[in-house]
């Protein structure tokens, strides 16, 4: 049997010349560890990915998180009133972009209007 597995790595394969219990073992010695080492390249690739992916959501989470706080913080210390509406449209608001646009305006702005000025 041995010589026989020997051969399987030496010799070309034919159907004819090997039965079902070689080619089990030929699947079980030469493809089976091709399989598991693509399969666990596959996986480590996947975790890498997944890892940058989620530092980066967890990065903009926490951005979006500190400027619907700071928002209404900055306008409240600056004595700028911000009506229920306004400050359910914060909070509700995804696009960390625009957050930290009107967190921007809202240091420098005399009333609401002029923060929110995009929304009328």
């Amino acid at each position: 049997m041995q010589r026989r597995l020997r051969a399987l790595k030496t010799e070309p394969i034919t159907s004819s010349r090997f039965g079902l219990a070689e080619w089990i073992h030929f699947l079980a010695l030469v493809v089976s560890p091709f399989i598991v080492e693509h399969m666990q390249r596959g996986r480590e690739q996947g975790l890498q990915e997944g890892q940058k992916e989620g530092l980066s959501k967890g990065l903009s989470k926490g951005r979006r998180e500190a400027a619907v706080r700071s928002l209404p913080t900055v306008l409240r210390v600056r004595n700028i009133d911000v009506p229920n509406p306004l400050h359910q449209r914060i909070l509700g608001e995804k696009n960390v972009a625009r957050l930290e646009h009107w967190l921007e305006r809202a240091a420098t702005a005399q009333t609401v209007e002029e923060v929110f000025a995009e929304l009328s």
